[in-house]
């Protein structure tokens, strides 16, 4: 008797641990926009909801962006911008910048209160769109 439930334990218990696992087969893209012009170079990041799960992100390049390979759930989408930078400039020049200037090349180009950034998606599984319009940002309190 214990040589059979310990055969069907063995043959059975693969397909229960496999079963249990979340499939990672979602995906979401989608147009990023800020104040109504698409976002040239910038980042989205899902975190899952509750802080339980694997952050994922992708890139956005002339306002489009794609996150494959999710697992179905809710997530906080945020999204930062790619600052100017200072490409170009010499060290000996960038060296010499007032801090205020520096400052603004290197700083995030959406607003940390914009309109629209952060919100809770849900994935559900397979290809979902979601678009994001960031507006103009939001008083300070």
């Amino acid at each position: 008797m214990i040589r059979s439930t310990l055969f069907l334990f063995m043959l059975f218990a693969p397909v229960i641990l496999i079963a249990g696992c979340g499939k990672a087969n979602s995906a979401l893209s989608g147009q990023v926009t800020i104040d109504g012009q698409p976002l040239r170079k910038g980042f989205v990041s899902l975190d899952p909801e509750g802080g339980r799960g694997v952050t994922a992100g992708g890139e956005v390049r002339d306002g489009f962006y794609r996150i494959p390979n999710l697992k179905p759930g809710r997530y906080r989408l945020h999204i930062s911008g790619e600052p100017v930078g200072t490409a170009g400039k010499t060290q000996a020049e960038v060296m010499a910048m007032p801090e205020e200037e520096l400052q603004a090349l290197t700083k995030n180009p959406i607003p940390a209160q914009v309109a629209g950034n952060d919100q809770m998606v849900e994935v559900t599984g397979g290809d979902q769109k979601h678009d994001v319009n960031l507006g103009s940002a939001a008083p300070q309190k």
